[in-house]
């Protein structure tokens, strides 16, 4: 994961500063069960600071919605949604920062497929009835989502946030489900609400609580959202959602067999990864410019 942020303001750029003179931080994300071995957590460590990253990242909620560490949410849900392999976050945190690294936590907000099964209320419900809704036959690996529009939901999601002592923290899964019956979710009374809407206000309100907290928030998106590819999960323009600054997942899988819109033309991603990647990137910073 690689940021970038102008080092020059324009009160201060001389004539020999003709371009902005950028500062590169590199983070390495890391797998949960490379953090969870104290020996290669400490060996990755290493390897990174050799490497030149000076940040570590990695999942305090997984993708699937499984919680990473011991959580103390609430007694009767915490062991449905703990992982088995857990860490110490303190510790962690104190390791990486005794390495000379900035510690990092990236947390799955509404793609959560475990928590609904511990708390229905926060949980997507299919049209007039009290039955999970699921992305797809659950013989086929359909799974419940959290409700963006829950309270109980983004209370849950935020008692994870700020915890054991994070810089930075990133966002991802900051949508409305996707798969199949979308049409069929009960939103009760929020079904008319502006979703696009919602999504910018959560943003918003999740980077002011983490600013009290001493904390810098983003979220992350596939680049391919910001550049007119799949957006019906986002209700619009996902770049009025990002706010002040974003990651941009700019992964292999996340182009598929190819994208072409508007923006952006990569009918192989997989021919020329590099080219694939460096298109990307200049697509999406013309797009979210600022």
């Amino acid at each position: 994961t690689t940021s970038y942020q102008s080092g020059v303001s324009e009160e201060t750029e001389t004539e020999d500063q003709q371009q902005a003179v950028l500062s590169q931080a590199q983070t390495a994300y890391l797998p949960i069960e490379t953090v969870a071995d104290e020996q290669q957590f400490a060996q990755a460590l290493e390897l990174a600071k050799e490497q030149g990253y000076d940040s570590i990242l990695f999942d305090l909620k997984s993708s699937d919605g499984t919680v990473n560490y011991p959580i103390s949410y609430n007694p009767s849900t915490d062991a449905l949604v703990t992982g088995t392999t857990t860490v110490d976050l303190n510790a962690v945190v104190q390791q990486i920062r005794d390495a000379g690294l900035v510690p990092m936590a990236s947390i799955y907000t509404f793609r959560d497929h475990r928590y609904p099964s511990a708390n229905n209320a926060a949980a997507t419900q299919y049209m007039d009835s009290d039955f999970l809704w699921v992305d797809n036959d659950p013989e086929k690996g359909g799974k419940a989502w959290l409700n963006p529009f829950s309270q109980q939901a983004q209370d849950y999601i935020r008692n994870d946030a700020c915890a054991a002592g994070f810089e930075q923290i990133v966002l991802q899964g900051v949508q409305f489900p996707e798969g199949y019956s979308l049409d069929m979710i009960d939103y009760g009374e929020h079904a008319s609400d502006d979703k696009h809407a919602f999504l910018q206000q959560y943003l918003q309100e999740m980077t002011t609580y983490a600013e009290g907290k001493g904390v810098e928030l983003t979220a992350l998106f596939p680049a391919t959202s910001v550049l007119g590819g799949e957006t019906k999960m986002y209700f619009g323009d996902v770049s009025t959602i990002v706010g002040d600054s974003a990651v941009l997942d700019l992964r292999l899988e996340v182009f598929g067999n190819g994208i072409q819109t508007d923006l952006l033309s990569i009918p192989d991603p997989s021919a020329d990864l590099y080219n694939t990647v460096k298109t990307a990137s200049a697509a999406v910073n013309q797009q979210l410019s600022g």
